[in-house]
């Protein structure tokens, strides 16, 4: 008897678990058939609209996407055809995968996202929404990062005056290591407009909950103009032709759930460069060489717009090069590097220039150059030195002649000589009295001074100047 009642209840148990596999299989069939139908009516394409939307709020503008598949086995969403920002987009991706699962402690969670093809538009708009975005984040809850991996990001930079800049394409990964902590690597390939563009390697780590770090290092990339817009503003620096190559050290710091953009600072080596001087007789041939260049750059916004505030950035560099036999050296302070009430300074120096026909050439024969040469009749050599300075608030649009600071300073040092032959006249037939005493060892202090903005903006300074023609001295 009570071997038939182990019988009918294993029998009733085998019923209920066939009749519950039933079910479930019923349930299984059923759901996946709502799912097909959702994503033949598009409800899935819209659902991901408004949670993105919802989700990133002033940061996502417009969002459209075109398809939605979904993916039961893995518990994930693929997203094609994404677009965020409206007319003129910030971000579109053509693929987006993303995975869920379950975090104890914390219920469901993103756990992975993989984004294939995507571009990047780093504009004023972007920055704002994620400012607003971050401002509406509870601070209380915990941050916790699904692992990340980014394939062809192309990246550019809006501009307030030359449109978007190209940064660059990325190819990232944010993954967890064997103890569960986030390591990043990838790599950057710079859009420096040549077919060789080299890389940039990125490794990176979490520090604590919330600090990203992330390193970059480079060799070898090559210099060039290329990427720059090809407007008035940049031909000066296309004519240059420069032709060198770099090394970079870079950090950048996202304190996440705070920052919209990183601090970093960066160092920049060149050796072995050169460029072109265009206004010389054959510029290709006597370009400026052997280009050696140091730079320290540190970018620190404080305010999420502030990406190209004065004071958002410091950079000091110092160069040195040959063009024929003169020696040359230069430095720069940019930013907060620069004096107060300035957005750059910088210097150049030559400790030894030829009085020769080699000068006026370098000088482009410009007109007062050359008349002072005529008047002078100089020969040896001279030290000069040649500085300039950028007002703060200064805009490419204010042009650079009547609103820039400009010094010159020459040092004759005992190896010049001179003769006042007298000055050109207007009709350049005349000169005026010249007093044609040949002096030799001149020596002495001459100054150039140029101030942007004022009503007598230039000035001539002469201090201590003597020559010696024979055993007489002349002051």
């Amino acid at each position: 008897m009570k071997r038939n009642e182990h019988l009918v209840r294993l029998a009733a148990g085998a019923r209920l678990l066939l009749r519950a596999c039933v079910v479930t299989g019923w349930g299984c069939v059923a759901t996946f058939v709502l799912a097909a139908l959702a994503e033949a009516t598009g409800l899935p394409e819209g659902l991901v609209e408004r949670a993105l939307a919802s989700r990133l709020g002033p940061a996502a503008g417009e969002v459209h996407v075109e398809d939605v598949e979904l993916d039961w086995t893995r518990r994930g969403v693929r997203v094609r055809g994404l677009s965020l920002g409206g007319a003129q987009p910030d971000l579109v991706v053509e693929e987006l995968d993303v995975r869920f699962g379950w975090r104890a402690g914390h219920g469901p969670a993103l756990l992975r996202a993989e984004v294939g093809g995507a571009d990047l538009r780093v504009s004023r708009a972007l920055i704002s929404g994620l400012e607003g975005l971050l401002d509406t984040r509870d601070d209380t809850a915990p941050l916790e990062l699904p692992e990340v991996v980014v394939r062809s990001l192309s990246i550019a930079v809006e501009t307030p005056e030359y449109g978007d800049l190209a940064v660059g394409e990325l190819d990232l990964a944010l993954l967890r290591d064997a103890d569960g902590e986030l390591r990043l690597a990838g790599r950057l390939v710079p859009a420096l407009g040549v077919e060789d563009a080299g890389e940039v390697f990125l490794q990176g780590s979490l520090q604590g909950e919330d600090v990203l770090q992330v390193r970059g290092a480079a060799r070898a990339l090559p210099v060039s103009t290329r990427f720059l817009p090809d407007v008035p503003t940049f031909a000066p620096l296309h004519d240059l032709a420069p032709a060198a190559e770099f090394d970079l050290e870079a950090l950048a710091t996202w304190h996440l759930g705070e920052d919209v953009l990183p601090t970093g600072r960066a160092t920049l080596g060149v050796t072995g460069g050169s460029l072109a001087l265009p206004w010389l007789d054959d510029p290709e041939a006597r370009r400026v060489r052997d280009i050696e260049m140091a730079l320290e750059v540190a970018f620190d916004p404080g305010a999420p717009l502030a990406l190209w505030d004065r004071d958002a950035w410091y950079a000091v560099g110092h160069a040195r090069a040959g063009w024929e036999d003169v020696d040359l050296d230069a430095a720069v302070r940019i930013g907060r590097a620069a004096a107060v009430g300035r957005l750059a300074e910088a210097w150049c120096h030559a400790p030894s220039l030829p009085l020769d026909d080699r000068t006026l050439e370098l000088g482009a024969r410009r007109p007062w150059l050359t008349d002072l040469w005529e008047a002078l009749a100089p020969s040896g050599a001279i030290e000069v030195a040649y500085g300039f300075a950028v007002p703060r608030g200064w805009t490419p649009d204010d042009g650079v002649i009547d609103t820039t600071d400009r010094i010159a300073a020459i040092l004759p040092g005992g190896r010049a000589r001179a003769a006042y032959v007298g000055w050109p006249g207007r009709d350049r037939s005349v000169r005026d009295q010249g007093f044609p005493l040949p002096l030799d060892r001149v020596d002495g202090r001459v100054y150039y001074a140029h101030r942007g903005r004022r009503h007598l903006a230039e000035e001539i300074s002469i201090f201590d100047l003597v020559g010696h023609s024979g055993e007489d001295e002349v002051h």
